[in-house]
């Protein structure tokens, strides 16, 4: 098995509008020039650097993206937005930035709602391999709810509720023929072909098989 390239690792700080980066040697921390409060990023290489947060208090939150190009750091409000947690980015003008109910996107300019998900669909992890091959998984029903994975193809998002992992929790992947989804029951591997397989592992019982994305 070859050796994955070391690269600079970034993570979220513990005070406002700063984050540690990691060089090879140690973490520093870094200031972005905002009072911003971090807690999510995400980035496709040293100069194209995502990070999530928000200021304000309770009950008063508002939304923030930051970016970083190599140079400086340039944030973004996220309008009418609430509770977003994760952030997902294909390149500097296309990322997504999620919380369990709502689904934001940036265009390079501006953040605009995708969509909206009514109760009881949630979303809890995105993943893309690319701006036209980009995954969401959650649940949808309350009790025993039924697994759900929304993808987009670059021009709509498609959705099913038969999924080989019960309540998909989180996805991750290294190309479009390369994802896995990991829930509470296992974990599931998709190789780019039409179906999801069986899951991986199932903690012991066999998972009903995934059918083809509509």
């Amino acid at each position: 098995m070859g050796q994955r390239a070391q690269r600079p690792l970034r993570s979220r700080g513990t005070q406002a509008g700063t984050i540690l980066h990691f060089d090879g040697r140690g973490w520093r921390p870094i200031e972005t020039g905002t009072s911003i409060k971090f807690h999510a990023i995400h980035g496709n290489s040293a100069t194209d650097v995502f990070v999530l947060g928000y200021q304000g208090t309770t009950g008063s939150y508002e939304y923030y993206s930051a970016h970083f190009d190599g140079t400086s750091w340039t944030a973004n409000p996220i309008p009418d937005s609430d509770d977003l947690d994760k952030i997902w980015t294909s390149g500097p003008s296309d990322a997504y930035a999620i919380s369990q109910h709502q689904v934001m996107h940036y265009d390079g300019t501006s953040w605009s709602k995708s969509f909206d998900l009514k109760w009881p669909k949630m979303v809890y992890d995105i993943w893309g391999s690319g701006p036209a091959d980009v995954y969401l998984v959650g649940t949808d029903g309350t009790g025993y709810p039924k697994p759900m994975i929304l993808h987009f193809d670059g021009k709509q998002w498609n959705s099913t509720n038969t999924f080989p992992v019960k309540q998909p929790l989180t996805i991750w992947g290294s190309s479009s023929t390369d994802v896995f989804v990991g829930g509470d029951a296992g974990i599931a591997h998709f190789d780019g072909a039409a179906r999801w397989p069986r899951s991986l592992a199932s903690g012991g019982r066999q998972l009903q098989e995934g059918r083809e994305l509509a």
